[in-house]
């Protein structure tokens, strides 16, 4: 059966069904049938309180609804950037959780009489389910993403656009799906315990005393109606969103690269063989220096570590000069990564001092690319201080064109760690770690990207 008429034929046979239970009953007081209803909502159409009716309680609600919104998420990012701001309003998001709105209702009658009850009930229903739908997405930030922008110094507007709004949306999303229902009910209640004019709620009211139970049923028409209608607005709304996050203009304004002191660039290919340094081994005395212009890019001085009680570094001390190409070995597990972690800041030595002549960029071990961007995007919001254009030039020299403008998630792993490869290569600092850059790379790819490391 094709898809688009399982709903229709759903919706038939429970008119079918309405139709069948209204026949056996044979009272249009108890159950007014489907055409009762249908002539009722007619009849409705024709009057101008109808519209005026519908406008207002729409009103209510979605002011109630947008106020609820806007604060759930800002306290809620307050409440991730401060946890004090946390612990004040947990009291308060749980007493809205748990007391029955009746009691709200009666006490919010006392105060502040009927015509605005429906904005402060929606309201109430709504804030908890935003505030907390925002602080477990704003939870589950990836910690890698995270360090990873740190490292790359990325823009605050980027990593709140492509990482950390990833990660409250879909939650964001749920809790508007299912709390815009929520305040229809809720705020359309309030209406009828408090009579507010020109209301739903006063309108079902009214049709409650008359015995108009058509009436009544043409109402949840209506209700149903809007409910649907304004959910799928707020979903196109959020589509369209989610269609345009991972779009960046290379209409961007050229900028120019800022150059790195010669004596720092740790980068430049002397065509010499690499160095090795040993972490088991390495225990060289760290010079001393006061010239204005730094010799040595990186300066350890009796770096400790210890990890989940094993001893990483113990007194290790070294110097590595600007301007050459250092390979840093040992056994797995030694400290490799854990020392190219501290040069980046990201953990603390236990003991002892570390001294960079600029912040130094780090390929990591893993790709941390944001999987809805495409090659070239990745790369730019991590280097906004270069020109898109030649960002994509760039990339386009190391993978076909057809693949430029698709998201990363789609690459293979390889591409995706040619990717990660160019986004710490192109970046313009002097000091430039690579974590294991050709691991899982066959060998062509291996030599093309030492080509690449060569070049730039």
């Amino acid at each position: 059966m094709n898809k688009k008429l399982i709903k229709p034929a759903i919706v038939l046979g429970l008119l079918v069904l309405w139709q069948f239970v209204s026949m056996l009953v044979d009272n249009r007081i108890i159950m007014a049938s489907p055409f009762d209803t249908g002539k009722e909502l007619l009849l409705l159409c024709r009057r101008a309180e109808f519209y005026r009716s519908i406008i207002g309680t729409l009103g209510r609600v979605f002011l109630g609804f947008g106020i609820a919104l806007v604060l759930g998420f800002g306290f809620a990012m307050l409440a991730a950037a401060k946890s004090w701001i946390g612990m004040i309003l947990e009291p308060l998001v749980n007493f809205f959780k748990a007391v029955p709105v009746a009691a709200i209702v009666v006490l919010l009658l006392i105060w502040f009489g009927s015509q605005n009850l429906a904005i402060y009930i929606s309201f109430m229903v709504v804030f908890p389910g935003i505030y907390i739908s925002m602080r477990e997405g704003l939870s589950q930030i990836p910690v890698k993403q995270e360090e990873m922008a740190k490292v790359f110094s990325m823009p605050k507007k980027y990593r709140y656009r492509f990482i950390v709004r990833e990660s409250f949306l879909p939650h964001l999303k749920s809790a508007m799906k299912l709390s815009m229902g929520m305040s229809f009910k809720s705020g359309i209640a309030a209406e009828i315990i408090g009579l507010t004019s020109h209301s739903i709620g006063e309108q079902l009211y009214f049709n409650k005393i008359s015995l108009n139970t058509p009436g009544i049923f043409s109402w949840i028409v209506v209700i149903l109606l809007l409910d649907f209608l304004v959910e799928k607005g707020f979903l196109r709304i959020f589509n369209s969103i989610e269609e345009k996050r991972s779009h960046i203009s290379l209409r961007k304004r050229r900028r120019s690269n800022p150059k790195a002191p010669e004596t720092c660039n740790i980068r430049q290919d002397n065509h010499k063989a690499p160095e090795t340094c040993d972490l088991r081994h390495d225990t060289q005395k760290v010079p001393e220096s006061n010239t204005d212009t730094p010799k040595y890019a990186i300066v350890v001085e009796n770096l400790e570590k210890n990890y989940h009680g094993k001893e990483l570094f113990h007194g290790l001390s070294m110097q590595l000069e600007a301007g050459k190409c250092y390979c840093i070995m040992g056994a797995s597990g030694c400290g490799k990564t854990t020392l190219f972690r501290i040069f980046c800041g990201l953990t603390k030595p236990d003991k002892g001092n570390v001294q960079i002549s600029a912040a130094p960029v780090m390929q990591f071990q893993e790709q941390r690319l944001c999987r809805d961007l495409n090659a070239w995007e990745n790369i730019y919001i991590a280097n906004a201080m270069l020109s898109p254009t030649n960002i994509r030039e760039r990339v386009g020299e190391v993978m076909d064109e057809k693949w430029l403008d698709r998201p990363v998630r789609e690459y293979s792993g390889g591409m995706q760690r040619k990717v990660a490869f160019l986004r710490a290569l192109l970046n313009p600092s002097p000091v430039l770690l690579l974590d294991e850059p050709f691991t899982g790379l066959d060998e062509e790819n291996r030599s093309h990207m030492m080509e690449l490391l060569t070049k730039y």
